[in-house]
């Protein structure tokens, strides 16, 4: 009843808000060329509201759908965009092809301010703060030892709200960052719907830190309303990345929701704009896997230079008394197989010990 009582409050204040909002979710699998599956989630929360008036006090009174949390954060320290990643394994390029989302081993935390801000140093210092408290990490340990001002890379993602000067970019990372459900819960409290409905509850925390890798990001940006970019608005991009040993028998692959995530789709979440289940069965005979049950639609995309034939399911619709259980098995052995190599592999290691005879290597291929 009280899950109710708050999905049904969250409809009143999104229906009842002065600005338009827009959520929408997705979950892509694929088989990765060694017969690990990888799931990408990515949900987006877009909010009519320009970061600006964000920044302006009392102008914003509405949230609705957007996090009030984290919307009061970005304009109290005046912020245009904000990246923050966090990762628990090593994301293998020369095994997996390149990753959904590019993020190192522990945290990474970079964020633009807008262009009038003033003492950058002291508003990066509240918002090291502010988002260690929000999302339960130990972001604070960051000073200005471990800050940068990177001049040409990690360029603004979203529209640019003025003159790009990397004066108004702060730059940290902490690679031996423990990641964990500790920070699990509070990211998944900012998705409209949380772990009560829609492709939040397939986050069992448990199953997705028993994984080869884990990788969740938090990335907020402004992005235009129009083709002339005269309007812009913030979106809130939340990513999760996963990599999972799926079973076997007789070198035979068998993966389903259930077997990865321990549980079924059992509802949507009934504050969503659409919600879909990518599968990508590129270079993947019918002959040689079954999938159940059967695509709405199968659609075919070029992607990284490559045609690609993607499987989708429509979860928008989807009640209590309809479960969904997308499930994927192979009716021959599976190979591995590296299809397309990646055109740019980069890699990095520490070599020796002790200021004599230690080293940093790094292999570019």
């Amino acid at each position: 009843a009280g899950v109710l009582f708050l999905l049904l409050l969250n409809i009143w204040l999104s229906k009842g808000a002065e600005v338009p909002q827009n959520y929408r979710e997705d979950l892509m699998l694929k088989h990765l060329p060694d017969g690990r599956v990888l799931g990408h989630f990515e949900h987006r929360t877009t909010w009519n509201v320009d970061p600006v008036l964000l920044a302006a006090p009392n102008q914003v009174r509405h949230f609705g759908l957007f996090p009030r949390s984290l919307a009061q954060l970005i304009g109290h320290y005046d912020i245009q965009e904000l990246h923050l990643t966090l990762t628990r394994g090593k994301w293998r390029t020369s095994s997996w092809g390149y990753s959904p989302v590019s993020s190192p081993p522990g945290a990474e935390f970079w964020v633009w301010f807008l262009p009038d801000t003033q003492n950058i140093d002291y508003q990066w210092k509240g918002v090291v703060n502010g988002v260690s408290g929000l999302m339960c990490a130990s972001l604070n340990s960051i000073d200005s030892s471990s800050t940068y001002q990177p001049p040409l890379s990690f360029r603004p993602e979203g529209a640019l709200l003025g003159n790009v000067s990397s004066t108004l970019l702060r730059y940290s990372a902490l690679p031996r960052e423990a990641v964990c459900t500790e920070n699990l819960t509070p990211w998944t409290k900012l998705l409209p719907c949380g772990q009560n409905a829609g492709l939040g509850s397939l986050y069992v925390a448990t199953r997705l830190y028993d994984s080869d890798y884990h990788s969740m990001g938090l990335h907020v940006k402004p992005v235009c309303m129009d083709s002339e970019c005269n309007h812009v608005r913030t979106e809130l991009h939340q990513t999760l990345t996963v990599v999972f040993r799926p079973e076997r028998k007789e070198q035979k692959i068998f993966w389903s929701l259930r077997s990865l995530f321990t549980t079924k789709l059992r509802s949507h979440c009934p504050l969503v704009d659409e919600s879909k289940i990518f599968v990508d069965i590129t270079g993947i005979e019918l002959s040689e896997m079954k999938l159940s049950p059967l695509p709405s639609e199968i659609i075919h995309n070029f992607l990284y230079g490559q045609d690609t034939e993607i499987a989708v399911f429509d979860i928008a619709n989807l009640t209590a008394q309809s479960n969904l259980d997308v499930s994927c098995e192979w009716k021959v052995p599976f190979i591995p197989e590296m299809k397309t190599l990646p055109l740019l592999h980069v890699q990095r290691y520490i070599t020796g010990s002790g200021l004599e005879r230690g080293g940093i290597v790094t292999e570019i291929s």
